[in-house]
């Protein structure tokens, strides 16, 4: 368990620091309120989670340590929003379509919520 903890946390510092590298390396062509860097990070870690998990549903075999190091770590620490995408194809996967775009509305939206809460918390 303490193994996994370290590899799932090896992974996500190097995640963090290549969406830190990608803010720095976009901040420059920042044109419009569009997030540039939230945008690329979100894209590229649903596209690394996606290559991944196929590369288990093809049985290619990765050690259960490289999964955790990949997909969990890195691709979690890149960004939150491959761990969504995983789930959403999961649900597609298995026809639960009611399900994935129920998931996906209420996430966003209490995630928003929560959000606007949170940043209310030390308003008052």
């Amino acid at each position: 368990m303490f193994r996994s903890i370290l590899i799932v946390g090896l992974g996500g510092a190097i995640g963090a620091a290549l969406r830190y590298i990608i803010n720095i390396l976009t901040y420059k062509f920042q044109f419009s309120e569009i997030p540039i860097a939230t945008f690329l990070v979100n894209i590229i870690g649903c596209f690394l989670a996606g290559l991944f998990l196929n590369l288990i549903e093809k049985n290619i075999q990765l050690s259960d340590d490289l999964r955790l190091l990949l997909i969990t770590g890195f691709c979690g620490g890149l960004t939150t929003f491959s761990a969504l995408t995983i789930e959403e194809y999961s649900f597609i996967s298995n026809k639960q379509f009611l399900l994935a775009s129920v998931y996906l509305g209420v996430t966003v939206t209490l995630g928003l919520v929560a959000f606007w809460l949170g940043s209310l918390w030390f308003k008052s």
